[in-house]
């Protein structure tokens, strides 16, 4: 019942045609993919868009990094009045600096965060919403790339036989 609560079923839908068209038909996998991306990117648009507007700023402090291919995503830990949180943020977005940075100063820093008033469990770091709007937009011209090269192939605009 967790992987229910963590995956969407729309993301789930994906994935199964994603599996089936890798055996069938691999092209097919290219605007199915791109589809799926500015799907997501549209989906955390729309969840700035809230967060933005009806977020509780709070603060909380960084109490250690998740590694995620040399990549480190910063574990917040806050109290609202019902629960103590202490997890990733919702959406965060680093670059290739941040692979040659230490982190170990920032442990224990205070952020400003701002957190969903009825799941304080999706939250965003209050000051890094350039950089989120920058990843989103970069991933959504992939997205496009990928829908544009599949349908090209597909409908014969692009031919692959040469």
């Amino acid at each position: 019942m967790n992987f229910l609560k963590k995956y969407n079923l729309y993301e789930i839908i994906f994935f199964v045609l994603f599996v089936f068209f890798m055996f069938y038909k691999l092209i097919v996998c290219f605007p199915l993919l791109g589809s799926f991306m500015i799907f997501k990117v549209i989906d955390y648009f729309l969840f700035l868009k809230y967060i933005k507007k009806n977020g509780i700023r709070h603060s909380g402090k960084i109490v250690s990094y998740e590694n995620d291919r040399g990549y480190k995503t910063p574990v917040i830990a806050f109290e609202t009045k019902e629960q103590h949180i202490e997890q990733t943020p919702q959406l965060h977005v680093s670059s290739d600096l941040d692979k040659f940075r230490s982190f170990k100063k920032n442990i224990g820093k205070t952020v400003s965060l701002l957190y969903d008033p009825k799941n304080p469990e999706k939250f965003i770091l209050a000051n890094k919403g350039e950089s989120i709007y920058f990843g989103l937009i970069l991933v959504f011209l992939v997205g496009v790339v990928f829908i544009i090269v599949g349908l090209g192939v597909l409908l014969g605009y692009i031919n692959t036989t040469e």
